[in-house]
């Protein structure tokens, strides 16, 4: 098993004294060497190579060795084709392999990582940049998708995030109906979230999209600092938490906290939720019983009727019939005890479900 690029492929310095010379495994021991037990040579190059690749090689290695493991699969460079041919994008550090690797151009630029031990300026540096999470590497690749009906948000957001080495905005959504569908069918790494949305507010968005694209993580970027709204999300499933007030100091720390598989939440948001721990959280536990007795689909249908839709509209929405929509209706009305629709427009005002 040749674990690095130098090993697997051939270097300079990092080589010397190497029985090898400066070549790498294959090279040295012919491309088309087996050992005894008729496995070929296995390479998971990497500058540094990533402790994923390299752990999920061996334990395939120990699998096959045991006989409960077919040969494992290698492409034309000895590497599994499972890390290397299907996850592998331009730009990807995993990959380890020069060709996909973005390298810098100059000096000091965003892409140069050589901090110590550099022989002076570069042009073409042959290192590419390495990964950052936890300070080990792995994948600075992070796919986003921006949620938040206000154009002028989202092309701020954009402008942001594209500002970052290996963050891509893999899409946008302007209500959360649209956020579900497009995580379904794009499966980005983070959400940055809106809560106030037509059609499905961030919240119901939120609990769907946890639902049916788990791995895909959820940041909530909104204007309100209410304690209850904030329990619902979290309950909801989202792990970040950042007040649009302080985007400009904390969303690239919230979207790097969110890769690494760690909350994060603006300050303020945080005192908050002490507090509330601190006190109890009474108010917000009886406001939280109030959205209990409605199922998801039932909270979309207050959502859709407090926004002023006629029956005919949101069953078209939802793809149901009318008739559908009018036992809906009626089934919510019973449950909160709400005899108008302006009953039903100031309880989904009071919990956050539509914009006053």
């Amino acid at each position: 098993m040749a674990v690095g690029t130098c090993a697997t492929y051939g270097g300079i310095h990092a080589m010397k004294g190497n029985p090898t010379g400066a070549m790498g495994l294959p090279d040295y021991l012919g491309w088309d060497w087996k050992s005894k037990a008729e496995i070929p040579i296995v390479c998971v190059p990497g500058c540094p190579t990533q402790p994923d690749n390299l752990t999920e090689t061996l334990l395939y290695l120990l699998y096959q060795s045991a006989g409960r493991a077919p040969m494992i699969p290698l492409d034309e460079a000895l590497r599994p084709t499972w890390l290397f041919g299907e996850t592998v994008h331009e730009g990807c550090d995993r990959g380890g392999y020069y060709e996909q690797a973005q390298f810098a151009e100059e000096y000091g630029s965003r892409y140069c990582i050589v901090k110590l031990g550099c022989w002076g300026p570069v042009v073409q540096c042959n290192v590419g940049k390495r990964g950052w999470m936890a300070g080990i590497g792995g994948c600075p690749n992070v796919r986003i998708l921006i949620a938040d009906d206000h154009e002028v948000v989202r092309r701020g957001l954009r402008a942001l995030f594209e500002t970052r080495p290996g963050w891509e905005i893999s899409g946008e959504a302007v209500t959360g109906r649209q956020a579900v569908e497009e995580t379904r069918r794009l499966t980005p790494d983070i959400v940055i979230m809106d809560i106030s949305m037509p059609e499905m507010n961030g919240l119901e968005a939120t609990r769907q999209i946890r639902k049916a694209v788990p791995q895909t993580q959820i940041l909530i970027l909104s204007v309100h600092d209410s304690e209850q709204l904030v329990r619902e999300v979290l309950e909801a499933g989202a792990r970040g938490y950042v007040l649009k007030s302080d985007a400009g100091r904390d969303l690239i720390a919230a979207v790097e906290s969110l890769c690494q598989h760690k909350p994060f939440f603006t300050a303020r948001v945080s005192e908050m939720m002490i507090e509330a721990y601190l006190k109890g959280g009474g108010a917000a536990e009886t406001n939280k019983e109030a959205l209990n007795p409605l199922t998801a689909r039932e909270r979309e249908i207050v959502q859709l009727l407090a926004e002023g839709r006629s029956n005919k509209e949101v069953a078209n929405l939802l793809t149901i019939s009318v008739k559908t929509v009018e036992t809906h209706r009626s089934h919510i009305m019973s449950k909160l005890n709400l005899h108008s629709m302006s009953d039903l427009v100031r309880y989904a005002v009071r919990n956050q479900l539509v914009q006053p």
